[in-house]
């Protein structure tokens, strides 16, 4: 039975985006193929392309321990441009890796003539990584005009009794249990505790 290697990636890795409906695409797929699967997941943005998913999908693929790459989408891929995903989809090739998007039907190792799939990713790459530059000037344009109108940006502050915290330390109580105590992240703890004794 062949493996295929389900490659899957969400940009944040704070709980706020899921790889649950790629999962559920990539798997009916491989069923469908009647193939074993393993997973590879990142939950980081696709403009780094060393991510710790990814490095572990390539190895294993030049190890021969899958027959397949199965993505949702090329940009799950990368955001990077068309180098980066020629490159990958390039060194699939050479180690003989079958490969398919399960949403875009031209990207498919079987599909169209070579040089055509490659004129295809250079584009779809090319507009991935314009995507994300918009995305970034979006942001950028967005948090501008709320500093204009006057709003307060970033993370609200935590209100707490700090001169309790500095005398339960000083009664003997560790980082560990201030920080559950507080609802403060240990490293916050820790320093207050070292700005009290500077």
């Amino acid at each position: 039975m062949s493996t295929a290697a389900l490659y899957m990636r969400v940009s944040k890795s704070d709980g706020s985006q899921t790889v649950e409906n790629q999962r559920r695409d990539l798997l009916a797929y491989a069923e469908r193929m009647g193939y074993e699967v393993v997973e590879f997941v990142d939950h980081e943005t696709g403009s780094r392309g060393d991510r710790n998913g990814l490095r572990a999908l390539l190895d294993a693929c030049s190890r021969r321990e899958v027959s397949h790459v199965l993505i949702w989408k090329l940009d799950r891929v990368t955001r990077m441009g068309a180098r980066e995903a020629l490159n990958f989809f390039h060194a699939l090739d050479c180690w003989r890796i079958q490969y398919k998007s399960v949403t875009e039907s031209w990207l498919d190792s079987e599909g169209p003539v070579p040089m055509l799939r490659d004129i295809l990713i250079s584009i779809v790459g090319s507009f991935a990584r314009q995507e994300r530059e918009n995305l970034i000037l979006r942001t950028k344009a967005g948090l501008a005009r709320a500093r204009a109108e006057g709003r307060v940006l970033g993370r609200p502050r935590k209100i707490f009794d700090r001169e309790r915290l500095l005398q339960l330390r000083r009664a003997g109580w560790s980082l560990g249990r201030l920080s559950k105590e507080f609802r403060l992240s240990r490293t916050h703890v820790a320093r207050l505790v070292r700005r009290r004794d500077n």
